[in-house]
């Protein structure tokens, strides 16, 4: 897997949680962010350590509003932090 490969799996796993580009909620923020702390993928981008980000975005009143899903990995490229923030809420989980 290459690093973009890695980031079209997370983009995958954080389209489960919603589906049809609807509105990802808070609850569902936390459990994205479980599973993807969870996650035995690891980072193959040996250059590219520390932090990432990827958006998502969901339609609302005819409006694209944007879902970003910052994450870090470990020294092994494990997630350990993850932050998810919308035009309604910011959740963080894990350790920085």
């Amino acid at each position: 897997m290459d690093y973009p490969e890695y980031i079209t799996a997370i983009q995958t796993i954080a389209q489960e949680y919603m589906p049809n580009e609807t509105f990802l909620t808070s609850d569902k923020a936390n459990e994205l962010a479980d599973r993807l702390l969870q996650l035995d993928l690891l980072n193959p981008n040996e250059g590219k350590k520390g932090h990432h980000q990827t958006v998502l975005v969901y339609r609302e009143n005819r409006q694209w509003i944007p879902v970003t899903i910052h994450w870090s990995t470990n020294e092994q490229g494990r997630i350990h932090y993850v932050r998810i923030h919308t035009n309604k809420y910011i959740n963080e989980y894990g350790e920085q």
